[in-house]
């Protein structure tokens, strides 16, 4: 809104002349002439801002009959008169209440220019901290940023007629839309409100417009219904404009809860995925350990089966060589399941840091009960995992051993007298009696 030279010298003769009561858009008053007067005279005289009328002597001087302006002496007393018509030049309420009663620009979200409020001697500006003003210029930008959500506005923003909004959303079966209007409308009555807090509107909007957000788009929609669900449970008796403001924050806690289910349904299937993939890389890593180990573990049957061989043989020598060989097997199996076990260690700390991150960095909290459960489905069935591999490792660590037992308990078996007598000799040797 913005205020001309004129009107603002219309304002200062106004103020000048005491603020005189205002009837049918005139105000009177008698003075004594000083060049503060002339000077605004002067600049209002012949500007089509107002008519004015000056009487010296019981004459009368005006600008309806494109008369020039008398000429006055300092110290003089003459009478003025204006005459200021509500045009878009000027507006001169009586106060806030005759101002939102009769302001037609008002309903379409638009603040005349050159606005003056007698009764609080104010200026309807963009600087006015006056709370009343403040309230109106927030509802005038509300009604603009719903006139800019709204699929339908019934009324040219031009005009002096009031809007009729249009929200078109669905049923709740989703297949068959229906319009929900708002007429927009301002009274004194409005004044009994705060002023809504429109920073989520216009938050929602400027990210549409600016392309800043994928989901900008969802965000008006989803707005646009929580709006029409709302107007749809005015009470018939309520004025819809008034309660909606009145209301407001019951828009807005609606928009957020609506917000918050779209972004679980939305982010739902993409966290299950994600878990599925951790779920798949923990698994797969347990399937890298297990398969590693399969060609060594089948080395085992191969070592014992060679006491066929042996038996055929009967060779000191051949029973010697097999012996350490199957030491040899028995060491490597037992190497590599050890090596696997803190593969395993390290699997199973790589998966429980993942999914912790993962828990952390997706905000998760009690409130995603779901989500909560699938994260502990699949901590559990991977703890399960991880914990029957750990004791196979611990039974393929022990059957590592068998080879050498088995080669062991062979030679011990075919060992005949002298080689006991023998094996007694070197043990008093070592450990005399």
């Amino acid at each position: 809104m913005s205020i001309t030279p004129q009107f603002q010298k219309l304002v200062d003769l106004y103020r000048l002349l005491q603020r005189p009561p205002i009837e049918h858009t005139k105000f009177c008053a008698q003075v004594n002439y000083n060049d503060e007067h002339g000077r605004l005279l002067s600049g209002l005289w012949g500007e089509n801002c107002c008519n004015l009328t000056i009487t010296v002597n019981g004459t009368d001087y005006s600008t309806d009959m494109e008369e020039e302006i008398p000429d006055l002496v300092v110290g003089q007393s003459i009478g003025i008169e204006v005459s200021a018509p509500r045009t878009e030049r000027c507006f001169f309420y009586a106060d806030t209440n005759d101002w939102l009663n009769s302001a037609s620009p008002l309903p379409k979200g638009n603040l005349p220019n050159n606005t003056y409020l007698c009764k609080e001697d104010t200026v309807v500006a963009d600087d006015a901290n006056l709370p009343e003003i403040v309230l109106v210029r927030t509802v005038c930008s509300l009604i603009r940023l719903l006139g800019e959500i709204a699929h339908y506005r019934d009324g040219s923003p031009d005009s002096n007629e009031s809007y009729r909004l249009v929200y078109v959303i669905p049923d709740k079966d989703n297949k068959i839309y229906h319009p929900v209007t708002l007429q927009t409308q301002f009274t004194s009555d409005l004044l009994k409100y705060a002023a809504p807090d429109i920073s989520v509107l216009e938050s929602i909007l400027n990210e549409r417009n600016q392309a800043r957000s994928i989901h900008a788009s969802e965000r008006v929609s989803i707005f646009q219904i929580a709006l029409a669900e709302f107007i749809e449970h005015i009470p018939n008796n309520e004025p819809a404009f008034l309660y909606l403001i009145e209301h407001w924050n019951d828009v807005i806690e609606s928009f957020n809860k609506s917000w918050d289910r779209y972004l679980s349904g939305f982010t739902f299937d993409k966290l299950k995925a994600e878990l599925a993939d951790q779920q798949a890389a923990a698994s797969q890593k347990l399937s890298d350990i297990v398969s590693s180990l399969s060609g060594r573990l089948f080395s085992l049957p191969i070592a014992i089966s060679g006491i066929g061989i042996l038996e055929k043989a009967d060779s000191d020598v051949a029973n010697w060589f097999y012996l350490l060989s199957n030491l040899l097997v028995s060491y490597m199996v037992y190497s590599a399941v050890g090596i696997q076990k803190d593969n395993l260690a390290n699997a199973q700390s790589s998966y429980q840091m993942s999914l912790s991150k993962f828990k952390r960095d997706k905000g998760i909290d009690q409130r995603d009960n779901e989500i909560i459960q699938i994260l502990q489905n699949v901590i559990k069935t991977l703890d399960a995992t991880f914990s029957r591999l750990s004791c196979r490792l611990k039974f393929f660590a022990w059957i590592a051993w068998l080879p050498l037992i088995a080669s062991l308990t062979y030679m011990l078996i075919k060992a005949n007298d002298s080689f006991w007598l023998d094996l007694i000799q070197v043990v008093k040797k070592i450990y005399p009696c």
